[in-house]
């Protein structure tokens, strides 16, 4: 019974978290509006900017993305190289050659899927 008290309070806490956050964020808008002298064009801007931030992060984002799209040969090159260099450390201590071949492609279907390649079957 006890568990079910704390998780109410800190239930409560967040949505009073919640409520004085918005409340002081529109007391400060307010205050602005009325006491620095906004214009409504300005206070409406200031109560808009974190969409506008956070338009602008989600498109630098999505251009990062299609910049790390556009480059996946290079990256395919480089989880080769990876699986490579561990299947000759794997040759190196003498396993059999199919052991070898096993641990090549688990590393580089693992690195494929660590990179966000898609697979080629060719």
């Amino acid at each position: 019974m006890e568990a079910v008290g704390v998780s109410l309070a800190i239930l409560l806490g967040i949505i009073l978290a919640a409520f004085l956050y918005e409340g002081g964020r529109r007391f400060y808008y307010w205050f602005g509006a009325r006491i620095l002298g906004w214009s409504e064009q300005e206070k409406f801007e200031r109560e808009t900017a974190w969409i506008d931030g956070s338009v602008k992060r989600d498109q630098r984002q999505a251009g990062l993305d299609a910049h790390a799209m556009a480059n996946s040969e290079r990256r395919r090159f480089g989880v080769w190289i990876c699986a490579a260099t561990v299947a000759v450390l794997a040759a190196q201590i003498n396993m059999a050659w199919w052991e070898v071949a096993l641990i090549f492609t688990a590393v580089y279907a693992g690195l494929t899927m660590a990179a966000g390649l898609a697979w080629k079957w060719w």
